[in-house]
């Protein structure tokens, strides 16, 4: 299962309240974009917020502006489709800068995800610490009685935690 675990253990008593996951479901089915373009909207804010720290400290123009921008645009989108473009033309944005900011010998060209032959160190410590993020909203998520499988921006499917995928967001850049 290319690193995916097989099973998870879940509390016996875990069902959250069917009121509760219910609401999930209408929200989800009634307004996603209005949800989504909060989590992608605190994407784009602190992959601003880090960029501008290191613009500041070393003097450097890194994209910082065009962040700022992308995370007013996005909470005037009115679909996914637009949010989910904010959010890619963003991440050019972000992973540009943050290749400028890396020393060469780290050897960070560009983000890969996790499933990409021989990474580079960077790539695999991103895809272990997104791996802990993942697992630490999971247990958020379960703790809170929400339904991890529906979300609001990821595209739900068979054995995806969409909603897990969509609370991440705002956590990655940190």
């Amino acid at each position: 299962h290319r690193g995916e675990p097989l099973a998870r253990l879940v509390p016996a008593n875990y069902s959250g309240t069917m009121k509760l996951w219910l609401r999930q479901l209408r929200e989800a089915k009634k307004c996603p974009v209005r949800y989504s373009r909060e989590f992608i909207y605190g994407k784009l804010h602190n992959q601003w917020v880090t960029i501008h720290y290191y613009e500041k400290k070393y003097g450097l123009n890194l994209g910082g502006d065009k962040l700022a921008q992308l995370s007013r645009e996005v909470l005037t989108a009115d679909s996914n489709q637009a949010v989910m473009e904010k959010e890619a033309e963003g991440a050019k944005t972000y992973w540009k800068a943050v290749r400028e900011l890396l020393p060469e010998e780290v050897g960070f060209k560009a983000r890969r995800k996790r499933y990409t032959k021989d990474p580079d160190p960077f790539n695999s410590a991103l895809n272990i610490g997104y791996a802990l993020l993942r697992k630490t909203v999971w247990g958020a998520v379960l703790s809170s009685g929400l339904n991890p499988y529906v979300g609001f921006l990821h595209t739900p499917r068979a054995g995806r935690m969409s909603l897990v995928f969509d609370l991440m967001e705002e956590f990655r850049s940190p």
